[in-house]
């Protein structure tokens, strides 16, 4: 969204990521994230009732980090349920 000047309005909601999760390659940064869960058995229940997107609420709540993080973390979280359920 640009201003009327060209630049980004003032009051943007999106927030850039840190330098360090901008240069890491995707899913790079999420074995950390997922540890820093408080409660990783509430997140695991919202995968396993096919909840993704409260799992990602949860998380993002839990490990203070960006939308896309937390998605890419739940993704990955889902497929080591899976991989557990099989």
């Amino acid at each position: 969204v640009r201003g009327r000047d060209g630049g980004r309005w003032a009051g943007s909601l999106r927030e850039p990521r840190p330098a360090s999760a901008q240069d890491a390659p995707a899913g790079a940064i999420t074995p950390q994230l997922i540890a820093l869960l408080r409660d990783r058995a509430t997140v695991e229940e919202f995968i396993r009732r096919g909840k993704k997107i409260d799992a990602i609420k949860e998380f993002r709540a839990q490990a203070l980090c960006g939308l896309r993080d937390a998605k890419e973390a739940v993704e990955a979280m889902e497929r080591e349920v899976a991989g557990r359920t099989l």
